[in-house]
């Protein structure tokens, strides 16, 4: 049976970087990597002193050691976090993620290890299809997920009734990412870990649609967690492209009216992110509801 692990660079609660470590831990993860992003961060006595977890302090010594000079951008910085993560691993698979996203498996006989398993001896990387978690403004957890809608949905009416405000802008359903994220076979020298995928030097490598696993992103857990996150993500890029031509988040509050308008946000946030008795039902009826219970606090 493979075995595999995860790397992560973070910047949250101590609590919920627990919760993200004891889940993966649970799941069966050899070791978990966390490149805690601000050096000062709290972090509890016992998950320090876990087996199985790796938590690194990114201050000055730290960069100055890995590349020279502390990245300016995130996204560089979890980059390098997980190719330096890469070349240190103890496992056949590494899998870099975000403090929000969860590697979920579609039912409970199926494991991370036996989904890896079934990969091509051919692939180098295993994909993760992205699921959207459905929250409650209150923050109560619904286990509610959804699947982004594909192509032809897109060009039918259920984009109009799922998201009657902001779907034209935003078809799939998706505010984040909908590449999700990839496993990695370790062992080689000159391979590089991106944001979502592996590559050699600029070339990305082809990735397998792995059978059996969701990325389950908890994306907005409730509203108050969307509108803290959200200067953030529109500061780093993460709602914007330089693709005049994709769709973003950005551009669906352009077109409305003002980006930091916190009504039409609200509004988008309601109307995308929330587990409206309307939207479940469209959503289940499409065959894009997806049911994952993680347990995050066990």
């Amino acid at each position: 049976m493979c075995t595999w692990e995860t790397v992560t660079t973070a910047k949250d609660t101590c609590s919920r970087i627990s919760e993200f470590v004891a889940y993966h831990l649970r799941l069966g993860a050899k070791r978990v990597t966390v490149f805690l992003d601000d050096p000062s961060q709290e972090i509890s006595d016992d998950l320090s002193v876990r087996p199985g977890v790796n938590l690194v302090r990114c201050d000055d010594d730290f960069w100055l050691e890995t590349v020279g000079a502390r990245p300016t951008a995130i996204a560089l910085r979890q980059s390098k976090n997980a190719t330096h993560a890469y070349h240190h691993a103890v496992s056949d698979w590494i899998c870099h993620i975000d403090i929000d996203e969860f590697i979920a498996p579609v039912d409970r006989t199926t494991t991370v290890s036996s989904a890896l398993g079934q990969v091509p001896l051919s692939m180098q990387t295993a994909r993760l299809s992205p699921v959207e978690y459905l929250s409650r403004p209150d923050g109560s957890d619904t286990g509610l997920y959804k699947l982004p809608f594909d192509a032809v949905q897109q060009k039918s009416d259920v984009v109009q009734r799922a998201y009657p405000r902001f779907g034209t802008s935003l078809p799939s359903g998706f505010l984040s990412h909908l590449a999700g994220k990839v496993f990695v076979r370790t062992g080689d020298e000159y391979l590089k870990l991106a944001i979502h995928v592996a590559k050699y030097g600029d070339v990305k490598l082809p990735a397998y649609d792995v059978k059996g696993l969701f990325l389950a992103h908890r994306h907005a857990v409730s509203l108050d967690d969307f509108m803290k996150k959200f200067p953030t993500r529109m500061s780093t890029k993460s709602y914007s492209s330089s693709n005049p031509k994709r769709r973003t988040v950005e551009r669906a509050l352009q077109d409305r009216g003002h980006l930091r308008d916190a009504r039409l946000i609200t509004h988008l946030y309601t109307e995308m992110c929330t587990a409206r008795p309307e939207l479940v039902k469209i959503l289940s009826s499409t065959e894009t509801l997806v049911e994952i219970e993680l347990n995050l606090s066990a």
